[in-house]
């Protein structure tokens, strides 16, 4: 024997559900674009800015500059990788970073050079509004 089930309105259902998907999608892209604009923020502040613990050294024409400790964001000299941080959408995500090499080596550090976080850290210090700012972007595609 077998179960047999109908469904009023089936018509009507399928339609607010197309809606829901045709909504969400260009919604969460907001809201996932609105995030990474806040990481690639971050990140480039924490370069530019704060604290230095590293050793001073003289580089060329005679000029000084402090590195950053151990565990520190990399800090600022030429501006070049500050300004390298890019914000990349894809179809379905966006990607925050930077294509120079020594960004990913100042982010994880080497077997002779301790790691210097700047991207990881701005993620997390915006993690949570980032998480809202999809959840509310969710509910309001599905209303």
């Amino acid at each position: 024997m077998k179960a047999r089930i109908s469904v009023e309105h089936i018509d009507e259902i399928r339609a607010k559900f197309q809606s829901m998907a045709d909504s969400l999608g260009p919604t969460l892209f907001k809201a996932y674009l609105k995030g990474a604009v806040k990481v690639q923020n971050e990140a480039r502040k924490s370069i530019q800015q704060g604290g230095r613990s590293g050793r001073i050294y003289r580089k060329n024409r005679g000029k000084y500059h402090q590195a950053a400790g151990p565990g520190e964001p990399p800090k600022t000299d030429t501006g070049i990788m500050v300004s390298s941080i890019a914000i990349e959408p894809e179809e379905n995500w966006v990607l925050v970073g930077s294509g120079l090499k020594y960004a990913k080596v100042q982010e994880f550090g080497t077997s002779n050079m301790p790691a210097h976080p700047w991207l990881v850290p701005a993620l997390e210090k915006n993690r949570r509004e980032i998480e809202e700012d999809i959840q509310k972007a969710t509910i309001r595609a599905i209303k």
